[in-house]
């Protein structure tokens, strides 16, 4: 099943839908570093919040979760702030590295 919701709503940890869940996705957060520039708020309360609710409902039924993020171009264009990157996506060899 796929549904679509808002993962910071505390609604969803009720939702008798997710009941018989068997595992969680968590793809809520934007990674282009133009998305999360933009809207930085709900960029990290994705992140926060959001998270803490899917892991609540993957203990709560003993759920498997993915949780995906792009961590190697979010933490490179964070630490871009005085050079630009003018890549997207993140090449693999960059995303590799343990350079940040």
């Amino acid at each position: 099943m796929f549904k679509e919701m808002d993962v910071c709503s505390r609604k969803l940890l009720t939702d008798p839908d997710l009941e018989n869940v068997k595992e969680i996705y968590q793809l809520a957060s934007p990674t282009s570093p133009k998305h999360f520039q933009t809207y930085p708020f709900e960029t990290i309360d994705a992140n926060t919040i959001g998270t803490k609710n899917m892991l609540e409902i993957a203990r709560r039924y003993q759920a498997r979760i993915v949780y995906a993020l792009e961590l190697a171009h979010l933490i490179k264009s964070l630490s871009a702030s005085t050079s630009k990157i003018t890549f997207h996506p993140l090449p693999e060899s960059d995303a590799k590295t343990d350079k940040p």
